[in-house]
Protein backbone atom coordinates (compact mmCIF):
# COMPACT_ATOMS: atom_id res chain seq x y z
CA UNK A 1 0.00 0.00 0.00
CA UNK A 2 1.35 3.59 -0.59
CA UNK A 3 2.22 6.02 1.78
CA UNK A 4 -1.20 8.23 -0.48
CA UNK A 5 -3.39 5.73 0.01
CA UNK A 6 -2.47 5.56 3.74
CA UNK A 7 -2.95 9.09 4.32
CA UNK A 8 -6.55 8.69 2.62
CA UNK A 9 -7.65 5.78 4.95
CA UNK A 10 -6.20 7.25 7.95
CA UNK A 11 -8.48 10.45 6.68
CA UNK A 12 -11.33 8.64 5.91
CA UNK A 13 -11.34 7.03 9.15
CA UNK A 14 -10.79 10.40 11.12
CA UNK A 15 -13.84 11.74 9.12
CA UNK A 16 -16.22 8.77 10.08
CA UNK A 17 -15.11 9.27 13.72
CA UNK A 18 -15.54 13.12 13.47
CA UNK A 19 -18.73 12.77 11.92
CA UNK A 20 -20.07 9.83 14.30
CA UNK A 21 -19.07 12.18 17.24
CA UNK A 22 -21.34 15.06 15.95
CA UNK A 23 -24.23 12.74 15.24
CA UNK A 24 -23.34 11.18 19.10
CA UNK A 25 -23.19 14.92 20.91
CA UNK A 26 -26.19 16.40 19.18
CA UNK A 27 -28.21 13.09 20.47
CA UNK A 28 -27.08 12.85 23.67
CA UNK A 29 -24.95 16.16 24.49
CA UNK A 30 -21.04 15.97 26.16
CA UNK A 31 -22.38 14.10 29.55
CA UNK A 32 -23.76 11.58 27.56
CA UNK A 33 -21.56 10.82 24.74
CA UNK A 34 -18.59 10.88 27.12
CA UNK A 35 -20.96 8.11 29.15
CA UNK A 36 -21.28 6.02 25.81
CA UNK A 37 -17.74 6.21 24.90
CA UNK A 38 -16.92 5.32 28.54
CA UNK A 39 -19.41 1.92 28.39
CA UNK A 40 -18.07 1.17 24.75
CA UNK A 41 -14.28 1.00 25.98
CA UNK A 42 -15.00 -2.78 26.13
CA UNK A 43 -15.09 -2.77 22.38
CA UNK A 44 -12.45 -0.40 21.28
CA UNK A 45 -10.54 -2.54 19.50
CA UNK A 46 -13.81 -4.25 17.21
CA UNK A 47 -15.15 -0.79 16.74
CA UNK A 48 -11.61 0.70 15.86
CA UNK A 49 -11.53 -2.18 12.84
CA UNK A 50 -15.24 -1.54 12.17
CA UNK A 51 -13.74 2.13 11.01
CA UNK A 52 -10.57 0.79 9.21
CA UNK A 53 -12.66 -1.31 7.14
CA UNK A 54 -14.88 1.60 6.52
CA UNK A 55 -12.40 4.36 5.64
CA UNK A 56 -11.06 1.96 2.87
CA UNK A 57 -14.08 -0.38 1.62
CA UNK A 58 -14.92 1.85 -0.57
CA UNK A 59 -11.12 2.04 -2.64
CA UNK A 60 -10.91 -1.47 -2.14
CA UNK A 61 -14.04 -2.38 -3.90
CA UNK A 62 -14.46 0.53 -6.45
CA UNK A 63 -17.78 1.41 -5.12
CA UNK A 64 -19.76 4.80 -3.96
CA UNK A 65 -21.30 3.43 -0.61
CA UNK A 66 -19.78 5.18 2.37
CA UNK A 67 -20.84 8.71 1.94
CA UNK A 68 -23.57 10.21 4.68
CA UNK A 69 -26.09 11.45 3.65
CA UNK A 70 -28.84 14.18 5.01
CA UNK A 71 -32.46 13.88 4.92
CA UNK A 72 -32.74 16.58 3.10
CA UNK A 73 -30.11 15.51 0.34
CA UNK A 74 -32.63 12.76 -0.48
CA UNK A 75 -34.28 14.31 -3.53
CA UNK A 76 -37.95 13.30 -2.18
CA UNK A 77 -40.56 15.32 -1.95
CA UNK A 78 -40.98 17.25 1.68
CA UNK A 79 -44.53 15.81 1.63
CA UNK A 80 -43.27 12.13 1.57
CA UNK A 81 -40.30 12.64 3.61
CA UNK A 82 -42.47 12.13 6.90
CA UNK A 83 -41.21 8.53 7.12
CA UNK A 84 -37.90 8.58 6.39
CA UNK A 85 -35.89 7.40 9.18
CA UNK A 86 -32.69 9.96 10.46
CA UNK A 87 -30.39 10.20 13.27
CA UNK A 88 -30.25 13.66 15.40
CA UNK A 89 -28.58 15.48 13.17
CA UNK A 90 -30.52 14.67 10.05
CA UNK A 91 -28.95 12.02 8.44
CA UNK A 92 -31.14 9.60 6.42
CA UNK A 93 -28.53 7.24 5.05
CA UNK A 94 -25.66 6.03 6.90
CA UNK A 95 -24.20 1.99 5.50
CA UNK A 96 -24.44 -0.71 7.54
CA UNK A 97 -20.62 -2.28 7.45
CA UNK A 98 -20.07 -5.27 4.87
CA UNK A 99 -18.28 -7.25 7.51
CA UNK A 100 -21.41 -6.97 9.97
CA UNK A 101 -23.93 -8.26 7.13
CA UNK A 102 -21.37 -10.84 6.29
CA UNK A 103 -21.18 -12.36 9.56
CA UNK A 104 -24.85 -12.09 10.47
CA UNK A 105 -25.49 -14.02 7.31
CA UNK A 106 -23.05 -16.70 8.13
CA UNK A 107 -24.22 -17.02 11.77
CA UNK A 108 -27.46 -17.77 10.18
CA UNK A 109 -26.69 -21.19 8.84
CA UNK A 110 -29.16 -21.62 6.45
CA UNK A 111 -29.34 -23.31 2.92
CA UNK A 112 -29.07 -19.02 1.03
CA UNK A 113 -30.37 -21.14 -1.85
CA UNK A 114 -33.53 -21.55 -0.24
CA UNK A 115 -33.94 -17.75 0.87
CA UNK A 116 -34.83 -14.51 -0.88
CA UNK A 117 -32.99 -11.35 0.74
CA UNK A 118 -35.09 -8.21 1.03
CA UNK A 119 -32.93 -4.92 1.73
CA UNK A 120 -35.57 -2.20 2.75
CA UNK A 121 -34.11 1.11 2.63
CA UNK A 122 -31.24 -0.18 0.70
CA UNK A 123 -29.43 2.57 -0.05
CA UNK A 124 -26.48 2.74 -2.08
CA UNK A 125 -26.36 -1.19 -2.30
CA UNK A 126 -24.00 -1.77 0.65
CA UNK A 127 -26.19 -4.37 2.26
CA UNK A 128 -27.55 -5.82 -1.16
CA UNK A 129 -23.65 -5.97 -2.76
CA UNK A 130 -22.74 -8.12 1.10
CA UNK A 131 -25.63 -10.55 0.59
CA UNK A 132 -25.35 -11.16 -2.85
CA UNK A 133 -21.66 -12.34 -1.64
CA UNK A 134 -24.07 -15.60 -0.80
CA UNK A 135 -25.98 -17.96 -3.14
CA UNK A 136 -28.97 -16.19 -2.50
CA UNK A 137 -32.22 -16.68 -4.88
CA UNK A 138 -33.05 -13.05 -5.01
CA UNK A 139 -31.31 -10.42 -3.43
CA UNK A 140 -33.31 -7.33 -3.92
CA UNK A 141 -32.93 -3.76 -2.19
CA UNK A 142 -35.66 -1.42 -2.12
CA UNK A 143 -35.21 2.21 -1.69
CA UNK A 144 -37.13 4.94 -1.93
CA UNK A 145 -34.83 7.76 -2.71
CA UNK A 146 -34.73 7.65 -6.70
CA UNK A 147 -30.78 9.38 -6.07
CA UNK A 148 -29.61 6.86 -3.75
CA UNK A 149 -30.99 4.28 -5.92
CA UNK A 150 -29.38 5.41 -9.20
CA UNK A 151 -26.14 4.89 -7.36
CA UNK A 152 -26.89 1.51 -6.17
CA UNK A 153 -27.87 0.25 -9.81
CA UNK A 154 -24.43 2.31 -10.93
CA UNK A 155 -22.73 0.00 -7.81
CA UNK A 156 -24.53 -2.85 -9.23
CA UNK A 157 -23.18 -2.33 -12.63
CA UNK A 158 -19.71 -2.22 -11.94
CA UNK A 159 -19.74 -5.87 -9.82
CA UNK A 160 -21.93 -7.58 -12.71
CA UNK A 161 -21.08 -11.27 -12.98
CA UNK A 162 -18.69 -11.10 -9.74
CA UNK A 163 -21.67 -12.12 -7.60
CA UNK A 164 -22.68 -15.27 -6.27
CA UNK A 165 -26.77 -14.90 -5.86
CA UNK A 166 -29.01 -16.12 -8.38
CA UNK A 167 -30.24 -12.83 -9.05
CA UNK A 168 -29.76 -9.42 -8.14
CA UNK A 169 -31.92 -6.06 -8.37
CA UNK A 170 -32.41 -2.82 -6.84
CA UNK A 171 -35.65 -0.93 -7.01
CA UNK A 172 -37.13 2.42 -6.53
CA UNK A 173 -40.12 1.85 -4.35
CA UNK A 174 -41.73 2.75 -1.39
CA UNK A 175 -41.08 0.13 1.03
CA UNK A 176 -45.56 0.09 1.99
CA UNK A 177 -45.42 -0.74 -1.81
CA UNK A 178 -43.31 -3.46 -2.03
CA UNK A 179 -44.54 -7.15 -2.77
CA UNK A 180 -42.50 -9.55 -0.98
CA UNK A 181 -41.80 -12.30 -3.13
CA UNK A 182 -42.80 -16.22 -2.75
CA UNK A 183 -40.68 -18.87 -0.87
CA UNK A 184 -38.70 -18.15 2.25
CA UNK A 185 -37.40 -14.96 3.10
CA UNK A 186 -34.89 -12.64 4.75
CA UNK A 187 -35.88 -9.22 5.45
CA UNK A 188 -33.16 -6.69 6.32
CA UNK A 189 -33.58 -3.23 7.88
CA UNK A 190 -31.26 -0.74 9.25
CA UNK A 191 -33.70 1.59 11.24
CA UNK A 192 -34.92 2.85 7.26
CA UNK A 193 -38.17 4.37 8.28
CA UNK A 194 -40.08 5.47 11.13
CA UNK A 195 -43.65 4.13 12.96
CA UNK A 196 -46.15 4.76 10.75
CA UNK A 197 -43.86 3.60 7.88
CA UNK A 198 -42.88 0.40 10.19
CA UNK A 199 -46.53 -0.48 11.02
CA UNK A 200 -47.61 -0.48 7.62
CA UNK A 201 -44.58 -3.06 6.42
CA UNK A 202 -45.49 -5.22 9.85
CA UNK A 203 -48.89 -5.82 8.59
CA UNK A 204 -47.44 -6.16 4.66
CA UNK A 205 -45.23 -9.23 6.20
CA UNK A 206 -47.88 -10.77 8.45
CA UNK A 207 -50.36 -11.02 5.49
CA UNK A 208 -47.88 -12.45 3.22
CA UNK A 209 -46.77 -15.27 5.12
CA UNK A 210 -49.91 -15.80 6.81
CA UNK A 211 -51.41 -16.48 3.32
CA UNK A 212 -48.89 -18.08 2.10
CA UNK A 213 -46.43 -20.00 4.94
CA UNK A 214 -42.66 -19.49 4.17
CA UNK A 215 -39.72 -19.11 6.52
CA UNK A 216 -39.31 -15.52 7.45
CA UNK A 217 -36.46 -13.82 8.88
CA UNK A 218 -36.37 -10.33 9.72
CA UNK A 219 -32.27 -8.77 11.16
CA UNK A 220 -33.13 -5.25 12.10
CA UNK A 221 -29.67 -3.50 12.59
CA UNK A 222 -29.73 -0.43 15.30
CA UNK A 223 -33.38 -1.54 16.38
CA UNK A 224 -34.67 1.79 16.99
CA UNK A 225 -38.45 0.40 16.60
CA UNK A 226 -37.81 -2.86 17.95
CA UNK A 227 -40.28 -2.67 20.32
CA UNK A 228 -42.81 -2.89 17.13
CA UNK A 229 -41.16 -5.73 16.59
CA UNK A 230 -41.51 -7.64 19.91
CA UNK A 231 -45.19 -6.67 19.90
CA UNK A 232 -45.71 -7.97 16.28
CA UNK A 233 -47.59 -11.54 17.06
CA UNK A 234 -46.26 -13.24 14.26
CA UNK A 235 -42.49 -12.60 14.91
CA UNK A 236 -40.07 -13.78 17.97
CA UNK A 237 -37.12 -12.50 18.84
CA UNK A 238 -34.38 -14.87 18.73
CA UNK A 239 -31.40 -13.18 18.55
CA UNK A 240 -30.00 -9.32 20.26
CA UNK A 241 -26.99 -7.74 20.06
CA UNK A 242 -26.12 -4.20 20.99
CA UNK A 243 -25.90 -3.53 17.38
CA UNK A 244 -28.90 -5.87 16.20
CA UNK A 245 -32.07 -8.04 16.75
CA UNK A 246 -33.32 -11.06 14.58
CA UNK A 247 -36.38 -12.10 14.21
CA UNK A 248 -38.44 -15.45 12.88
CA UNK A 249 -41.62 -15.77 12.43
CA UNK A 250 -44.76 -17.86 14.25
CA UNK A 251 -47.58 -17.53 12.04
CA UNK A 252 -47.54 -19.61 8.63
CA UNK A 253 -43.90 -20.59 9.23
CA UNK A 254 -43.54 -24.47 7.89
Amino acid sequence: MSPLSVLKDAGAMALIVGRRMVVLRRSRGVWGTAVYCAHSLGELPRRVRLLLEEAVYDRKTGLETGRLVNVADLGIDAAKMEGASRNASGIAYMPTPASVVAAILRDLGMRYDEYNFIDLGSGMGRVVVAAAQFPFRRVVGVEFSEKLHNIAERNLARLSGTLRAAAVEVICQDAREHTFPPGNCVVYLFNPFRETVMQTVLKNLERRFAKSPAELYVIYYNPVLGAMLDAASFLKRIKTTREYSIYRNLVGCL
